[in-house]
């Protein structure tokens, strides 16, 4: 999509969707819009475990083995290295500062986002989000995912905290701006038929269908790598800006492929906080049924690659509504029992019968009927498939 239609309010004129250009909702997606959710919308921990494998290996040297020493020199970084800027946020598992990172003496620092843990973290959980963060560093750079630049302790704390590049803000909260402001321009024109429902969308309908494509192409780098994300939501998802994306960039020869992928020319989306999977059991309503089950009975739940697809069709209802899943429902939000019993959010009438069915696919009762990664971009990449009936 050109640069020239990146802006655009979409408007209905008898059957029609026209656009026009919206400088306002522009500037809202080029500003900074950090913000924690309502606390009960963070995601939700398991009670920490007793972990006896956890205290063996505390117990030994754990610098005698190669391997292991390779990979603190690949991923650490020093508490020094670090300048906290202000905190943006907060959730279930951790507080989220911008920060400066000089990653050598006498380079210039580069905005960074740093997720500091609550509480200690055990051996083992360290271990593993050391190994995520090798996944996603220079050797392997996947295009949709929030790249990890290493992981900082601070030996007298015992604290552990994660750096990332630097975001703008996430979906949710973007969404959020955005639908506030074209409720406040429509609110002398409010009809209640799919011509305004259409209008209300978040997103220009290409937009959508480019950052839901974006979006499952990450997941499937996630899956391709043997990660299950467990608490995906647009709150998950990171806005990065264009010209960011470009500098994070190092290879001049992707520059060109990177511009081609991003949503607009002045932002990009990619998959966030995949990198601590270790207790968490999602968020809300955007778990599936199985996982809910679990927790009812107050067993662990077992997660497989399906929970995230479960959690995809879950955030393509967000982008395609602008709502948080059965919040105009009347739906408490703890009633999940109404999940169980089969209920899904109701999506728009004037959505087409193929992306209908695909999200229905997505949000199907037995984990083991729901498309893979590799299906659901088979069928976004189908020339018959429109967004709209």
């Amino acid at each position: 999509m050109d640069a020239s239609s990146s802006s655009k309010y979409w408007h209905c004129v008898g059957s029609e969707l026209q656009a026009e250009e919206d400088p306002n909702l522009r500037e809202l997606s080029q500003q900074t819009y950090y913000g924690s959710a309502p606390e009960h919308l963070w995601s939700e921990l398991a009670e920490p475990e007793e972990d006896a494998a956890a205290r063996l290996v505390q117990e030994t040297d754990k610098y005698e083995d190669r391997r292991l020493r390779q990979l603190l020199e690949l991923t650490s970084i020093d508490p020094s290295q670090l300048e906290i800027v202000e905190k943006i946020a907060e959730g279930g598992q951790a507080h989220v500062y911008l920060a400066k990172f000089r990653r050598w003496p006498g380079e210039s620092e580069e905005d960074v986002i740093v997720k500091r843990y609550k509480g200690r973290l055990g051996v083992r959980a360290v271990h593993e989000l050391r190994r995520r963060i090798k996944l996603v560093q220079y050797d392997y750079f996947p295009h949709h995912l929030c790249r990890l630049i290493g992981l900082s302790e601070d030996n007298i704390t015992g604290g552990v905290s994660v750096v990332m590049d630097a975001y703008r803000g996430d979906l949710r909260n973007l969404i959020d701006k955005r639908m506030d402001y074209i409720k406040s321009r429509m609110r002398t024109n409010m009809q209640d038929d799919d011509a305004t429902q259409m209008m209300m969308m978040p997103f220009p309908p290409q937009s959508t269908w480019s950052i839901v494509s974006k979006l499952a192409l990450g997941m499937e780098e996630l899956c391709s790598i043997g990660i299950i994300h467990r608490d995906l939501k647009a709150s998950n998802i990171f806005v990065i800006p264009g010209e960011l994306k470009d500098r994070i960039s190092r290879d001049e020869s992707r520059k060109a492929e990177l511009k081609e992928d991003l949503v607009y020319d002045w932002f990009w989306v990619s998959v966030g906080d995949y990198e601590s999977s270790d207790g968490v059991v999602g968020t809300g309503f955007w778990r599936p049924p199985e996982v809910l089950k679990a927790l009812k009975e107050d067993i662990t739940p077992t997660y497989t690659p399906a929970v995230d697809v479960y959690g995809f069709g879950m955030v393509c209802y967000e982008l395609l509504t602008g709502h948080i899943p059965f919040q105009c429902e009347g739906v408490r939000r703890t009633d999940y029992d109404a999940v169980l019993s089969g209920r899904r959010p109701k999506l728009p009438d004037y959505l087409s019968p193929e992306l209908t069915q695909l999200l229905l696919k997505c949000w199907h009762h037995d984990p083991c009927q729901r498309p893979t990664w590799d299906e659901i971009i088979e069928t976004l990449n189908t020339e018959s498939i429109h967004l709209f009936r």
